[in-house]
This record gives C-alpha cells, sequence and structure tokens, in this order.
C-alpha cells in the first residue's frame, strides 16, 4: 500500500507542481 502511494503521489506532485514537491521535500 505505502509504495502504491508513494508512487501514485510522486507522479502527481511532479506533474502537477514541483514547488509543492520541493516543499514537501524540504
Amino acid at each position: 500500500s505505502s509504495l502504491t502511494i508513494q508512487f501514485v503521489e510522486g507522479q502527481f506532485v511532479d506533474s502537477y507542481d514541483p514547488t509543492i514537491e520541493n516543499t514537501f521535500t524540504k
């Protein structure tokens, strides 16, 4: 389950807006 969520969420964020991804990463 975790892998699926991380994969989908990661892809979604990456395609949606890199800024959000950077915010969560930091």
